[in-house]
């Protein structure tokens, strides 16, 4: 490991608690619990994201599950149970220390060629989940999830209908989302984009950003989009092929199959295999 690195490395995570302790002491002294919140929230997101871009998604994901572990004990008030969350952020940075040799190595590639490494080792998944990305439009939902059901013999896994169990909403995304060994992305035109030269339907954000996460979670090959005739596709998109349906989800049965069995799905087993 070049010491170098190590120690910009070490010398990065150590900041970390030093600031969350400033953050605190400059609001606990003057019990302003909204201010607290607000610059505690963008430390967190910060950190979160520095985790994730420098050691892992999962690791980034670990950390922002930090305060949403079961608390112990009665707190009275929030500065108390922030104080506790705290502590757990300290020996969280304290771990990271201690295993900086397992995040910084001698790996020569660039960011870039070590993600698409990666995903060209990425065993698929096997088994029944499917998660399914949607928007505003319940009714094709509803079709696409009862279709995977009836005709598949599939688990679809739908965001909205799993517990909160107090997670964060990145965070319960992520823990759900790895269940799944294939991604329907379903758009729907709930976004009207206004722009000089007129108006055009597109897809919710939300929808755009979920589907980039599992193309780099489960690989192309394990997500396929499924779209509403009529609307205008993202322009990094264009030129992807999708299923497209005018009314009804039925009405791409065979394409669906066709692609489902392409991405591993086994008619026989009604289960995806790796």
């Amino acid at each position: 490991m070049s010491e170098n690195k190590k120690q910009s490395f070490l010398e990065k995570i150590d900041k970390a608690p030093i600031e969350l302790k400033e953050i605190w002491q400059q609001t606990h002294e003057t019990h302003k619990w909204i201010r607290f919140q607000d610059r505690y929230e963008r430390w967190k997101n910060r950190w979160g994201d520095w985790i994730r871009r420098n050691i892992s998604q999962d690791e980034s994901v670990r950390f922002l599950a930090i305060e949403e572990e079961e608390q112990e004990g009665l707190f009275f008030t929030p500065w108390a149970k922030q104080k506790h969350i705290n502590k757990r952020f300290e020996d969280y940075f304290e771990g990271l220390r201690d295993d900086a040799g397992k995040y910084v190595g001698n790996d020569s590639r660039s960011p870039g060629e070590q993600f698409f490494d990666l995903q060209s080792e990425k065993t698929p998944l096997s088994g029944k989940q499917v998660f399914i990305v949607h928007g505003h439009d319940g009714t094709s939902l509803g079709q696409l999830s009862d279709l995977l059901k009836d005709e598949f013999g599939l688990e679809p896994i739908i965001l909205k209908k799993k517990a909160g169990r107090s997670r964060h909403i990145l965070l319960k995304f992520e823990q759900e989302a790895k269940k799944a060994a294939f991604a329907l992305v379903l758009l729907t035109p709930d976004d009207i984009v206004k722009t000089e030269k007129g108006e055009f339907a597109q897809a919710r954000p939300n929808a755009i950003f979920e589907l980039g996460w599992f193309f780099a979670q489960l690989g192309r090959e394990r997500v396929r989009i499924i779209m509403r005739k009529g609307m205008q596709i993202h322009s990094d998109l264009d030129g992807v092929e999708r299923l497209e349906f005018h009314e009804d989800i039925d009405e791409i049965l065979i394409k669906l199959r066709r692609e489902l069995e392409a991405g591993g799905y086994d008619p026989g087993k009604k289960e995806f295999v790796a």
